[in-house]
């Protein structure tokens, strides 16, 4: 396995654990349909197409072509998720909830996500260049 089939292996196994949340909320979502229903229906749908290429990437069954587009959505689909929780994160510098006692809870568990999607993106974007060089190892 080359560096880029192994983020893809690593993908694969934290998308099966993100899985069941996800599952959970699109379901919830269900009940209040609207705008965001449909949203949350085509980040799920996307997610699991992400997921199909990740499987098949780390098993070397995707073709050559599409490897570097499956990083190149997995940068862009990381980076449209992290905006919201930036957003959250910075409205904690405009709020009074800032100076609570009980503002870094919140803070801290938003913050770890924003460094989870960073992380992603990062990782992603390290896959292409890597499929981009075609390099054996790195």
């Amino acid at each position: 396995m080359n560096y880029s089939q192994k983020i893809a292996r690593a993908f694969e196994i934290a998308d099966y654990i993100l899985l069941a949340p996800a599952l959970f909320g699109a379901l919830a979502a269900t009940f209040v349909f609207n705008f965001f229903t449909m949203l949350i229906y085509a980040i799920f749908i996307f997610g699991c197409v992400l997921l199909a290429g990740y499987f098949k990437h780390s098993r070397g069954r995707l073709a050559e072509k599409h490897i570097r587009s499956l990083w190149t959505a997995t940068a862009i689909y990381n980076a449209v998720l992290l905006v919201p929780v930036l957003i959250y994160i910075f409205s904690f510098f405009n709020s009074y909830t800032f100076y609570n006692t009980d503002w870094w809870k919140p803070f801290t568990v938003a913050l770890s996500i924003a460094f989870g999607y960073l992380t992603a993106i990062i990782l992603s974007v390290r896959a292409y260049r890597f499929e981009k060089n075609n390099q054996k190892y790195l």
